[in-house]
Order: C-alpha cells, then structure tokens, then sequence
C-alpha cells in the first residue's frame, strides 16, 4: 500500500508500473520519463510533496496509486501527516535545546571564563 509519507523513489523501486500513473495523474510528473531524473529527484519528494507539486491533493494522488494497485484505502486509517514538528527525537540523541559549551581561552587571548569571579573586576 502507498503512503503520503513514503518516498516517489521507494514507490516506483517497488511498482514501476506505477510510472504510468504519475504521468497521467500530472503533466508535472513528465520529467519521470527522464532515467536520470528518476534517479535523484523522487528520493527527495514524498508522494505528498509531488501530489502539491503537480497540483493534486496528496490523499487523492495516493488513491490513485493503491486503486492501481488494487488496493483501496482504509477511509478510518488516517493518512500520515508530512511534518514531524513536534515528535520527541529518537533514543540516544539529545534534545533540540542541548547544545555544547567549551571553556576554553577566548579568541582575543583572555583568561578561560569558567575560572573567572562574576562580576569581573574593573579595570
């Protein structure tokens, strides 16, 4: 079964008899007939993306491709939304406000800021 989420690449690796499908559902799609282009662009275009792209709304194109198939859509299994703002990052990377801090000497030469007093002194 096709998903909005899943990559054009992955989608035509899979069912390159779905070729013929983006072509008649976009004028967009013609650059697929072209191999080389085949090989990078849809690596980087979801089905959702290219369904924008060639002016089709993504539950329509991905509807399209699984009736291709034979597949009907499951209408209560909800399509996968495109953006995952806001998913916690997977286990073993830190988290998004993390960051490293290095006390090392300045680039102006000055003493290393985690030995310093706070205020420093005046001068």
């Amino acid at each position: 079964m096709v998903r909005p989420e899943m990559k054009v690449a992955e989608v035509l690796k899979r069912w390159p008899e779905l070729l013929e499908v983006f072509l008649e559902a976009s004028p967009a799609f013609r650059k697929l007939k072209n191999p080389l282009l085949r090989r990078t662009m849809p690596n980087l275009v979801t089905v959702a993306q290219a369904a924008r792209i060639g002016g089709l709304a993504p539950e329509e194109l991905v509807a399209r491709l699984n009736r291709a198939l034979g597949v009907e859509a499951n209408p209560s299994m909800p399509l996968a939304e495109e953006s995952l703002v806001g998913t916690p990052p997977p286990p073993g990377f830190p988290p998004p406000w993390a960051s490293i801090w290095t006390c090392g000497p300045s680039w102006k030469g000055e003493a290393n800021p985690s030995q310093t007093s706070w205020p420093p002194p005046r001068r």
